[in-house]
Order: C-alpha cells, then sequence, then structure tokens
C-alpha cells in the first residue's frame, strides 16, 4: 500500500463520526498481556483492528468444487480517460482534504434527527431545478439522500458522448457523499461504485481537446469514491 493510501485510511475517517468510547492505544501498549479490564480489552481490539488488512482475496478453482455453486464476474473497473485528463495524486490530496475538512464541518452541525423524506416526484422537481441549501441537505433522511443518488444515476444515463454532468446534478452528489452515513450499507457502497464508473464513462466520451470544466468534477467524483471510501480498485 502506497503512503498516499495509508493517508486516506481509517484512522482519518474515523473521526468524522461521534465516538462511543473515546479511547486511546497508548505509546507502552503491550499486546501479548491479558487484558484485565474492559479498557485494556479495546486497546488490544484497536491493536488487532489496525493490523487487519482493508481487504482480502482468494483464488478458487472452481474446477474442484464439486457442489452448485454460483460464480459472479467482477465487473470491469472505471475506464481509463486520456492522459491529459486524469487527475495527478497531489490533486486528489487537496480534493480529498477539503472534502474531509467539509465532513467534518457538517458533522458537527448536523440535525441529530433528520426527519425529511422526498418522494421521487419531489425529487425529480428539486434535483433538477437548483442547487441544495445547507437546510435540505442536513434534513434529510438517509434513505431520500440515496433515492437522490439513485435519481442522478439513472440521468447519468442519459449524458450524450461528448457532454458532461449538469452543474446541478453535480453539486447535489457532493452534498449527498458529504453527508452520507458511515458505515456504508452494501446497497450504498455498490450505488457509489456505479457512480465512479459512470463518471469514467462519460469522462471517456469527452473529446481529447475537452474543456477542463468538462471532466473535473467526474474526476472529483471517482476521487471520493475511490479514495475516500475505499473503493481503490476504481481510483486513477
Amino acid at each position: 500500500m502506497s503512503a498516499f493510501e495509508e493517508e486516506s485510511s481509517s484512522d482519518e475517517e474515523i473521526t468524522l463520526l461521534r465516538k462511543a468510547v473515546d479511547v486511546e492505544l497508548p505509546k507502552n501498549f503491550d499486546p501479548t498481556k491479558v487484558p484485565e479490564n474492559g479498557t485494556e480489552y479495546l486497546h488490544l481490539v484497536m491493536y488487532e483492528a489496525k493490523r487487519c488488512k482493508q481487504w482480502v482475496t482468494a483464488d478458487i478453482d472452481a474446477n474442484k468444487i464439486k457442489e452448485p455453486t454460483l460464480k459472479v464476474d467482477l465487473i470491469d473497473n472505471c475506464e481509463k480517460a486520456p492522459q491529459q485528463m486524469i487527475p495527478s495524486i497531489h490533486w486528489q490530496k487537496e480534493k480529498l482534504k477539503a472534502f474531509t475538512d467539509l465532513r467534518q464541518f457538517l458533522e458537527k452541525h448536523a440535525s441529530e434527527n433528520p426527519t425529511k423524506y422526498y418522494n421521487r416526484e419531489v425529487i425529480e422537481k428539486i434535483v433538477d431545478a437548483d442547487i441544495p441549501t445547507f437546510e435540505q441537505i442536513n434534513t434529510c433522511i438517509q434513505s431520500t439522500k440515496l433515492d437522490i443518488l439513485q435519481y442522478i444515476l439513472n440521468k447519468l444515463d442519459e449524458v450524450e458522448p461528448g457532454e458532461t454532468i449538469k452543474y446541478e446534478h453535480g453539486v447535489w452528489l457532493y452534498a449527498v457523499l458529504a453527508t452520507i452515513g458511515k458505515p456504508l450499507s452494501p446497497h450504498t457502497c455498490h450505488c457509489f461504485r456505479e457512480l465512479a464508473r459512470k463518471c469514467s464513462k462519460i469522462r471517456s466520451k469527452l473529446s481529447a481537446n475537452a474543456n477542463e470544466d468538462s471532466y473535473t468534477p467526474l474526476n472529483l467524483f471517482i476521487c471520493i469514491v475511490s479514495r475516500y471510501f475505499s473503493q481503490l480498485d476504481l481510483a486513477d
């Protein structure tokens, strides 16, 4: 794992959530010692968690499996963009820092009991019309944010080759990404991955001399999904 990937890993992201138990690993921690109280047990859990890999994979020989099973092929990663459109690591670090700072700010001012629900008709009306206000996104329940995300994902399929995401849709997407709760549910993770893939597809269909404003938002969403939400196989 690169230094960049380590910087965007769980240690920094955990601070975005309110701590249920404020415990830090002591400098003189001894992992061989048997825990004698709840605090020491939490220290051991933290120590073991830091040693775990983000994910593991296994190579399975399907020919050796005798029992009936279902084989699922992985979807291809993001489509590669022309070299001049691929963002630098420095650019991605800057955008992740700004995104993390925004998440921390919004988390401090988040509504403790969001109750607002929008049906599909309302979502179509407000998302296509204008950018979101802080009150709109702050008071939305989680399911409404996912419905907004899904609506925009569907609209991305309508983007013609050579065109890019609408400004209003981009702002709504950024607001959803900045306020969605963690840890991600499997469905939310799937939607985020679809977002990155669709952005890469739109980007790949831009002309080689496309204006920077056309692909910068696409780069941003790919960066956030892959680097911040740890879908690194989709990263540029």
